[in-house]
C-alpha cells in the first residue's frame, strides 16, 4: 500500500528476483518505486543477485524505479530496519528522503545474541579462530552484530547467565546512546518457549516495551550460520531520534 514498496528476500538467483521478488509486486510497471533490503553480504550473496534482477529489469522497463541496499543486518535488525522505512512511508516522508535516513538507521542497529553450539560458526567460518579457542575450553560467545559483521561481546558456559550476559550487553549500549530513541525486538530459535520467555526477560532488564510485529524466529536461512539455538535481541534507532 502507499506510494512506494518495501521489500526483504534471502538469497535467490536473479531470475528468481525478477520473477518473484520484483514481478509479484507488479508496482515498479506502475512507476512506483520499489526498494529490496538483502541480508548482510557479510552473510549471502543475495545483494548480487537482487542488482542483477534490477539491471534486467530495467532494460525490460525503462521507468521501473528498484533500488537495492545491502542492509548490512540480519534476522531481527533487518526486519527493525524495514519497519522504520514503512513507519517513514505512512508518515508521508518521500521516498528520496527516506533512503537519506537509511545509513544512519542501519548504523545504529545492533544485534545481541548468543548460541547453542558453536559448531555451525565455525563451520562457516564467521567467527574463526574465536570459534576454535572457544570449543576448547567449553565455552560460549555473546556475539554483536553491527555494521554486517559479527564480534566478541562475552564468554560463558552457561545458557542462563550468557542471556544475561545478552542483556548486559545491550543494556549498555541502550544507556550509552538513550534507550527511548530506540526500538527493541528479540529473535529465537527452534525454543519458541524460551524466545517468549526472553521477551518477558528484556522488558523487564531493559525497561522497554517490545515492538512485536517485529520479533523474529529465526528460520534456516540464519541458522544455517548460528544453529537451532541462537537468541538476543536486535535495536534501532527511530527515525523520528535521527
Amino acid at each position: 500500500r502507499g506510494r512506494y514498496s518495501c521489500r526483504t528476500a534471502y538469497h535467490v538467483n536473479p531470475d528468481g528476483y525478477r520473477q518473484r521478488k520484483y514481478s509479484d509486486l507488479g508496482r515498479y510497471r506502475g512507476g512506483i518505486p520499489v526498494v529490496c533490503f538483502t541480508m548482510t553480504l557479510i552473510f549471502s550473496g543475495s545483494y548480487n543477485s537482487a542488482m542483477n534482477a534490477k539491471e534486467m529489469i530495467e532494460e525490460e522497463n525503462p521507468d521501473a524505479n528498484i533500488t537495492v541496499i545491502d542492509s548490512k543486518q540480519n534476522t531481527v535488525t533487518q526486519a527493525l530496519i524495514i519497519d522504520q522505512m514503512v513507519r517513514m512511508r505512512d508518515a508521508g516522508i518521500s521516498f528520496e528522503d527516506s533512503l537519506k535516513k537509511l545509513e544512519p538507521l542501519m548504523a545504529s542497529a545492533r544485534i545481541f545474541f548468543t548460541v547453542g553450539s558453536l559448531d555451525y560458526l565455525k563451520m562457516g567460518g564467521r567467527i574463526g579462530k574465536l570459534a576454535s579457542i572457544a570449543s576448547k575450553i567449553d565455552v560460549k560467545p555473546v556475539i554483536i552484530m553491527k555494521d554486517g559483521d559479527i564480534s566478541l561481546g562475552g564468554i560463558g558456559r552457561n545458557r542462563n547467565k550468557l542471556k544475561a550476559k545478552v542483556l548486559s550487553t545491550a543494556k549498555a549500549y541502550l544507556d550509552e546512546n538513550g534507550k527511548d530513541n530506540f526500538v527493541v525486538s528479540v529473535g529465537y530459535g527452534y525454543d519458541k518457549t524460551e524466545g517468549v520467555s526472553f521477551m518477558n526477560d528484556v522488558e523487564e532488564t531493559l525497561g522497554v516495551k517490545l515492538n512485536s510485529e517485529t520479533n523474529v524466529a529465526i528460520g534456516i536461512v540464519s541458522g544455517v550460520h548460528t544453529g537451532p539455538h541462537p537468541i538476543g535481541l536486535g535495536v534501532i534507532r527511530k527515525y523520528e531520534t535521527l
